[in-house]
């Protein structure tokens, strides 16, 4: 059991440190020291081996963006934490159910996955003092999950809850020191201003979003940061900056693995700003980035008009292919992705 135990958190910190082949040969070397059937053992083998399989290999599999195999843990992990989890093994499988759901639906948040963010949060309240032997409003694994409840109602568009709860997550981050999390929540609360047209928000928020992202060492955040500064740039009125500021965020998240949908951030400001000079090839060619699997998938009534877009060039119709990814733009604007 030491074994193992000590290997699931080697994969946990190589998961931390963005290793995420590493992380799994960790989990591998894991569950290979439970032996055979491990669901089948003793409870605190249960116990252990449901840790391994769902906060740790889900959630690789979550951050390096492969549903099918998130869906596999859950498949076979589910009947054995029904069957013989307690409440922290549950609390787990809602965890990771939730993120299941979103990359299966590419990031685009629905009432389903908002209401599994919530049970998921509820499940962690569930879970014995015994398990964790803090004040229940200073529960790590609480703020964690205020978290990500804030996420999803920020992507759904759900604004004002969505910054009760990333205010509420930060202040138990801070009261238990914890680094990263006030460092996602600052990222969060930054794209909330961002989807609020907020440009006074963004531009006091955006700056310690990008400090905390580099003194955590968090380069898709670092590139979160920098792709808002993009859409700031474009909103105060500064076209020149946007192109850059944009670029490099984009090169930055090319550079980076994990968790990273949110190109949207720079790409509509980098159309509409190429729009606006008459460069629609360029305007065309970052829309189809918009488009590509591991990106937030667009609303109904955007998507389309996007993809319209790039149908019209490629059929050789540059005036439809400008006219319609002008009315995208305006599109975004009105859904608050711009």
């Amino acid at each position: 059991m030491q074994a193992s135990r000590l290997q699931n958190l080697l994969g946990l910190i190589e998961t931390d440190n963005h290793d995420y082949d590493a992380a799994l040969a960790a989990f591998d070397a894991a569950e290979a020291h439970l032996g055979d059937s491990p669901q089948d053992q003793d409870q605190e083998v249960v116990a252990l081996w449901v840790e391994i399989m769902l906060e740790g290999r889900a959630l690789v599999y979550y951050f390096i963006d492969e549903p099918a195999r998130v869906a596999a843990v859950l498949a076979e992990v589910g009947p054995v934490v029904q069957a013989r989890g307690g409440p922290a093994e549950k609390q787990l499988f809602q965890s990771a159910l939730l993120r299941c759901q979103l990359v299966q639906r590419r990031h685009r948040v629905d009432e389903e996955i908002i209401a599994t963010a919530r049970a998921a949060l509820a499940a962690v309240e569930e879970v014995s003092d015994d398990h964790y032997p803090v004040t229940r409003p200073t529960w790590p694994a609480y703020g964690w999950n205020l978290y990500a409840l804030g996420r999803c109602l920020v992507l759904h568009g759900d604004l004002d809850e969505a910054e009760e709860r990333l205010h509420a997550a930060m202040a138990i981050a801070n009261r238990v020191g914890e680094a990263v999390l006030p460092m996602r929540c600052l990222s969060l609360l930054s794209l909330t201003a961002l989807r609020r047209h907020d440009a006074v928000a963004v531009a006091a928020l955006v700056p310690r979003a990008l400090e905390a992202a580099e003194a955590t060492s968090s380069p898709e955040y670092v590139a979160m940061a920098k792709a808002t500064l993009a859409w700031l740039a474009w909103r105060e009125g500064r076209s020149a900056e946007v192109g850059p500021r944009a670029e490099e965020a984009l090169a930055l998240w090319a550079k980076t693995t994990g968790w990273q949908p949110l190109h949207w951030i720079c790409l509509w400001p980098l159309i509409a700003v190429r729009l606006g000079t008459g460069n629609v090839s360029e305007a065309v060619d970052a829309s189809r980035q918009l488009l590509e699997p591991s990106q937030q998938r667009l609303p109904d009534e955007l998507e389309p008009v996007v993809i319209a877009a790039g149908a019209a060039w490629d059929s050789g119709n540059r005036e439809l292919a400008g006219a319609k990814l002008a009315q995208a733009v305006e599109l975004a604007h009105d859904l608050h992705f711009l």
